[in-house]
């Protein structure tokens, strides 16, 4: 049976921000380990149901990786999902 009131999931898609440094591998990024510690803390929290780097080739981290990824929530609502995105973000 469908439950009419969930569960709900949101997609966050990350693009490139103002540390971008264009030319550079995703990967490469400068605190690109610190972005991946914070998303593991959000995912271990509950926070995300799945998060990851757009693949151009797959491989992992070490893979070729395209500018940008995309984050699933799993929240009663948009407000929620926000929240919990901001409070990972200040853990």
């Amino acid at each position: 049976m469908i439950d009419e009131n969930g569960p709900h999931y949101f997609v966050a898609f990350q693009s490139p921000g103002p540390k971008w440094v264009k030319g550079v591998k995703y990967n490469e990024q400068p605190e690109f380990m610190d972005h991946v510690g914070y998303m593991l803390k959000m995912q271990e929290k509950g926070m995300t149901v799945l998060s990851g780097p757009f693949m151009e080739k797959a491989g992992g981290l070490n893979g070729v990786l395209a500018d940008g990824g995309m984050t699933i929530f799993k929240a009663a609502d948009l407000e929620e999902a926000m929240h919990d995105h901001l409070q990972g973000r200040r853990s």
